[in-house]
């Protein structure tokens, strides 16, 4: 049994990244999730990834910046229970409490002299890797963290606690 069973994932970004790294644990947990991104390639291929670990999955082409888009991806995959998470992931530049250095395709053009520094900043030593946020997500849309609301959780190595 896994932790989202019987629940639906609405995961902006899935295609790529973090939010790719996000659809793949949670439908390893049991959960349906619903990819969404501006591009409609990396969708499909983390839809068909998830498909072939057993899980379930459906790409939802659209722009969270785009009223209708968003409303169309609510409309199909709204599940009526009552209750639900949202995680929004943001910077630590943009936030004292969010992520640090992610290795990602975007962490990773980060000039290697910054990266460099970035690392020696970071009290555990390393960037951190996106199964690191996925799993962050994972706790908070669980019902181990049913009463976690309005919180910062900072995933970020030590990096703003330092």
């Amino acid at each position: 049994m896994g932790t989202l069973d019987s629940k639906v994932a609405i995961v902006a970004g899935g295609g790529t990244g973090i939010g790719r790294a996000i659809s793949r644990l949670f439908a390893r947990e049991g959960a349906r999730v619903a990819v969404f991104g501006r591009r409609s390639e990396p969708l499909r291929e983390v839809t068909e990834a998830i498909g072939a670990d057993g899980g379930t999955a459906r790409a939802v082409a659209g722009d969270v910046g785009v009223g209708s888009d968003v409303a169309r991806l609510v409309a199909e995959t709204r599940r009526e229970r009552g209750g639900g998470s949202i995680v929004h992931i943001g910077s630590a530049l943009g936030s004292v409490a969010a992520p640090g250095t992610i290795d990602t395709p975007i962490g990773q053009g980060v000039p290697e002299f910054r990266r460099h520094l970035l690392k020696h900043r970071i009290p555990i030593g390393r960037a951190g890797h996106v199964d690191d946020i996925a799993s962050a997500c994972l706790y908070l849309a669980s019902d181990a963290a049913r009463y976690v609301t309005g919180s910062i959780l900072a995933v970020d190595g030590g990096w703003t606690a330092s």
